[in-house]
């Protein structure tokens, strides 16, 4: 495990706190994960000099040293008690973020971070998107589980397309209509009171899948679901055969739940 020649290490479930006794000088994904809150994942960051992807859960973590991790392009820290996220701001390659579970976080660094093409806040108890604005570049954007009501933000996000917002307090969706990308706009799980709100819509499909071929994948899914946060980095080719049979029933247990809970608008904006 001392050879620097490995380029992928994932740790689930395991009691490990420290990896400062290897020197891995080629490994690009990180992945700790299900770890012990109540303990402090510590490492010395300059072992890691070709980093890409890194993602932590359940851990308390100091991230301090983040700032000198540059060659991150995908971050995940997920349910580590984080609030302050300063430490990230030189991180201006990051492409893919995930915040998801840390309460109460101070998000402003976010608008120094303007390479993000997907982000995921997911359970931050969020107020407001405001640093949003500066994020351009952004598709993808995940709030499940905050307490948003304002969404006037993402009007400058000309290429969001994708957005996740179950359980929010948004009083206005329709100003969603003024979105350049408008048109190709879905919104997932979306679960809001009054759909009377959306009244710029022409259009709303709800998908509908026989629900005993849904049972059928999610029953699959549900068994691997603690091997997703495997799928947001690559594998490595003797993981390859491994990746393409999970990957393939979480992408059709993906696509059927969320295409029972899409609502998937064609406006004529005129």
């Amino acid at each position: 495990m001392q050879s620097s020649s490995i380029t992928q290490l994932i740790i689930e479930n395991c009691n490990i706190q420290s990896l400062n006794e290897f020197q891995l000088d080629n490994l690009e994904v990180l992945v700790f994960s299900n770890g012990y809150k109540d303990k402090t994942l510590v490492w010395e960051y300059d072992k890691f000099p070709k980093l890409k992807e890194l993602g932590i859960s359940r851990w308390t973590i100091d991230i301090t040293l983040f700032s000198q991790m540059t060659c991150l392009t995908q971050l995940s820290i997920q349910a580590c008690g984080l609030r302050n996220i300063e430490a990230i701001k030189p991180l201006i390659g990051l492409k893919q973020l995930c915040l998801a579970c840390n309460e109460n976080i101070d998000i402003t660094p976010l608008q120094h971070l303007t390479q993000l093409t997907i982000l995921e806040m997911e359970s931050c108890c969020l107020i407001n998107l405001d640093a949003l604005r500066p994020l351009t570049k952004l598709q993808v954007l995940v709030i499940y589980d905050n307490q948003i009501v304002y969404i006037e933000p993402l009007l400058e996000l000309k290429y969001l397309s994708r957005m996740g917002a179950q359980n929010n307090i948004i009083i206005d969706l329709k100003i969603l209509a003024q979105h350049p990308n408008f048109k190709k706009f879905v919104i997932y799980d979306l679960a809001l009171p009054g759909q009377q709100q959306i009244q710029a819509a022409n259009v709303m499909r709800n998908i509908n899948h026989p629900i005993t071929n849904l049972r059928k994948i999610c029953d699959k899914f549900s068994s691997l679901k603690a091997k997703c946060s495997l799928f947001r980095f690559k594998c490595n080719s003797s993981l390859q055969i491994n990746y393409n049979t999970l990957s393939t029933f979480i992408a059709q247990a993906a696509d059927l739940l969320v295409k029972m809970n899409v609502y998937d608008y064609d406006v004529d904006c005129q």
